[in-house]
C-alpha cells in the first residue's frame, strides 16, 4: 500500500497533497488550525475545562496539541506520541486546561473561542486520524468575574 497524504480546506473540499511518508527522504509534517468555536456565542464568556480528543492511528507519529484560546496560543501544549503498529488503533486523549493560582486553588481559563493548533511529524507509514474534539466548559453569566 503506498500512503496517499490529504488535507481538508474550508468549504468541505479534501484534496490530496502527496503520496508516501516522506518528501525526499524527510519526514511528512502536518500543521492543522482547527475552527474555533464559541460555545456561549459571539460575544459570551465561558469556563474551559478540558478537551477529550480520539485519535486513531497506524503510523509512527509525534504530535503536538495547542489549545488556542481567543486567537492566543495556550502556554501549555500536550505532546502525543503515536508508535506504529500494523492495526490501526485509538484512543483518547484527555487535554486538562486548568490553572493553578498562586494560592493554591484550580480555576478553568476562561474565554470565547477555542481551537486547536494540531502539529506533528509522520515518522513511517499508516494513518493518523483524529476524531472531533469534545470540549467541557462552563457558559458563565455576565455577572461573574472576568479573570484570566
Amino acid at each position: 500500500m503506498i500512503p496517499v497524504a490529504y488535507t481538508a480546506e474550508a468549504g468541505n473540499r479534501i484534496l490530496r497533497v502527496g503520496v508516501g511518508h516522506e518528501d525526499a527522504g524527510v519526514p511528512l509534517a502536518f500543521r492543522v488550525l482547527t475552527a474555533a468555536v464559541a460555545p456561549a456565542g459571539a460575544s459570551g464568556d465561558c469556563a474551559f475545562d478540558r478537551i477529550r480528543l480520539a485519535v486513531t492511528w497506524s503510523a509512527d507519529a509525534v504530535v503536538t496539541v495547542t489549545p488556542v484560546l481567543d486567537g492566543e496560543p495556550i502556554a501549555e501544549s500536550h505532546v502525543l506520541t503515536l508508535p506504529a503498529g500494523e492495526q490501526r488503533r485509538s484512543k483518547v486523549y484527555e487535554l486538562v486546561l486548568r490553572r493553578v493560582s498562586p494560592r493554591g486553588s484550580t480555576y478553568a481559563v476562561r474565554g470565547t473561542w477555542l481551537a486547536l493548533l494540531i502539529e506533528g511529524v509522520v515518522e513511517s507509514a499508516g494513518d493518523v486520524i483524529f476524531d472531533p474534539a469534545t470540549l467541557e466548559y462552563e457558559v458563565l453569566t455576565p455577572t461573574q468575574e472576568r479573570t484570566k
